[in-house]
């Protein structure tokens, strides 16, 4: 049986969300992958600028300028090996100007945050990973955990109450500092990916996020794989995304009730362990990554 020729089109740091759908992809005996993009090797532009570890370091098959974040399509098709059955853009900054000359689809993994009208307006599919932020047309579809990544571990002693892995929000950096001040130990920190931030996790019983864009963020389905009990700020798409507050996660919608909510949680452990549970089984019928890389092979027809 012939393999699905794909051109996976990425903003290639060493470090985003298009990695886990490229990673999907390659765990996929059915599809061929060309892989390109502007490349950056171990440089990611988190905190003014950092070096992620070389191990995380993916080669693409041409590697474009980072400055090259809108391209015309004709560079790439002249290095193609083959004609594609799928351009699929994995969109964090990074499309062609022009729309490739075969079926294309886009993701938008920051649609909270980025313009997509151009690729919008030629795409055959647009998949949108925010519903918050879709437009009409678009096909919504949540963030996910990848399960190679972020499960429970055994091998990691729980030793912190909780722990947030991610941009230093003024919000976040409150929470932390006033649960600090309460007597409750919590990793905070930014840059650890894959391996290093699943054992930062591991090491807590509760996992954190607090959103500012009113965002189901690809954190909470993270945090929900890995079985930390999860503590997160109500948004609109939860309930969209069949996400129960007390079933699968402590809700709140200010600074003391988020603490309060820690505190429930650390002071209720069998409660927190069965909503922990829950979230984790939740996630993993319905929200890995595998999943959303299946739906857009067979909504494009390739399936």
């Amino acid at each position: 049986m012939s393999k699905i020729r794909l051109v996976f089109a990425y903003l290639a740091y060493p470090f985003t969300m298009a990695n886990y759908f490229r990673r999907a992809l390659e765990r996929r005996s059915d599809v061929e992958l060309w892989i390109t993009g502007p490349y950056t090797g171990a440089w990611i532009p988190w905190a003014g600028g950092m070096n992620i570890q070389a191990k995380y370091v993916q080669s693409v098959d041409f590697a474009m300028p980072p400055q090259a974040i809108t391209p015309p399509w004709s560079i790439v098709k002249a290095q193609l090996p083959w004609k594609p059955d799928l351009v699929l853009q994995v969109d964090a900054g990074f499309h062609f100007a022009d729309k490739p000359d075969c079926l294309t689809a886009t993701v938008a993994t920051d649609p909270h945050v980025l313009n997509y009208d151009l690729p919008r307006s030629y795409s055959d599919k647009f998949f949108n990973l925010q519903r918050f932020y879709s437009q009409p047309g678009d096909i919504v579809m949540g963030y996910a955990f990848d399960p190679i990544v972020h499960f429970p571990d055994p091998l990691i002693s729980i030793d912190t109450d909780a722990c947030l892995i991610g941009l230093h929000y003024e919000n976040r950096n409150e929470w932390i500092r006033q649960l600090r001040a309460r007597g409750h130990s919590v990793i905070y920190d930014i840059g650890q990916i894959y391996d290093e931030y699943r054992q930062l996790n591991c090491r807590a019983k509760l996992g954190l996020n607090w959103s500012s864009m009113n965002d189901v963020c690809a954190r909470v389905f993270e945090i929900m794989g890995m079985e930390r009990t999860p503590i997160i700020n109500r948004v609109p798409d939860l309930e969209a995304l069949g996400f129960k507050e007390n079933v699968h996660y402590y809700g709140f919608s200010s600074m003391d009730e988020a603490i309060q909510k820690v505190e429930i949680a650390l002071n209720n452990p069998e409660e927190a362990v069965e909503i922990a549970q829950n979230a984790r089984a939740k996630v993993a019928q319905y929200d890995t990554w595998d999943l959303r890389v299946e739906q857009i092979l067979t909504d494009c027809g390739l399936l």
